[in-house]
């Protein structure tokens, strides 16, 4: 009894982490919103073209609508 329930328990982890695998691709061609505000002390750091291009070419694609 206990070897079938631990089989079971076995079976129903390995299905979980496959569901959780096969999702994430799906996740893949969501959008998200940039929401950009810089300060004069990080006046060196990117701006907002440039955060979008760096993101966009880590990614594949461009996220943000």
């Amino acid at each position: 009894m206990e070897g079938e329930r631990a089989r079971r328990l076995a079976v129903a982890v390995a299905y979980a982490g496959a569901l959780s695998c096969a999702s994430g691709g799906a996740l893949a061609a969501q959008s998200a919103r940039l929401v950009y505000s810089r300060s004069a002390a990080s006046a060196a750091c990117p701006d907002e073209a440039g955060i979008r291009q760096a993101v966009a070419r880590r990614l594949g694609y461009d996220p943000f609508v």
